[in-house]
């Protein structure tokens, strides 16, 4: 039932976006590693802005990023999508900062502008 909802959220206002996984290290069987990009996904998702009032946040990196928009997905996306992902949406390129841990009948992220 609550996953009917969430379609229906994001089917009111959905945007479909090519994510993209960042870089991934796979071992090389020598005990090195190759680096390999992040094959891009399609996915409708809602985007829905943060208040002016959201603050900026220090990441355990040390970086100061703050929370642009909440991206809102069907709970399936959670199998394909990662921290440090990036899309391409409204001219600008966006980073997934974060994933939620719950609800589990959403796939939900924080949004931030990348390199921003």
């Amino acid at each position: 039932m609550l996953v009917k909802g969430t379609v229906a959220f994001v089917a009111a206002d959905p945007e479909t976006i090519s994510i993209t996984p960042p870089a991934a290290r796979v071992s090389d069987g020598a005990g090195g590693y190759t680096t390999t990009d992040g094959t891009p996904f399609a996915a409708t998702v809602r985007l829905i802005p943060q208040s002016d009032k959201v603050p900026v946040v220090a990441t355990w990196e040390g970086n100061r990023e703050k929370v642009e928009y909440i991206l809102i997905g069907h709970p399936d996306l959670r199998a394909t999508i990662v921290k440090g992902s990036t899309f391409a949406w409204r001219g600008q390129e966006w980073r997934i900062a974060q994933l939620h841990d719950k609800p589990d009948y959403e796939c939900k992220a924080d949004v931030i502008l990348h390199g921003g």
